[in-house]
């Protein structure tokens, strides 16, 4: 499964050197990155990223709601096994 970026958005954390971003694939998957130089963290679920991240990819996905996609969890065969994608809603 090929998993290069087409869309990738970022925040920095204000008062902080951590950095959140949330990475679309061609296919649709999500990632969600957050960290700091020192170390990052990368899941497939929002479900999965800490607590105090989360409103950080809340905003990130309400990005991606007006843009016209829709988010969905998807069962996989292989890992991750399960993730989020974002999926362009067409009218």
């Amino acid at each position: 499964m090929c998993r290069h970026s087409t869309a990738a958005l970022s925040k920095t954390a204000e008062g902080t050197k951590m950095k959140s971003k949330l990475v679309r694939a061609h296919d649709g998957m999500l990632t969600y990155k957050y960290g700091n130089p020192d170390m990052t963290f990368n899941f497939h679920l929002l479900c999965e990223v800490g607590q105090p991240w989360q409103p950080e990819f809340k905003m990130l996905l309400d990005g991606l709601h007006l843009k016209g996609y829709t988010i969905e969890t998807r069962e996989l065969p292989c890992p991750p096994w399960v993730a989020d994608y974002a999926i362009k809603v067409t009218k």
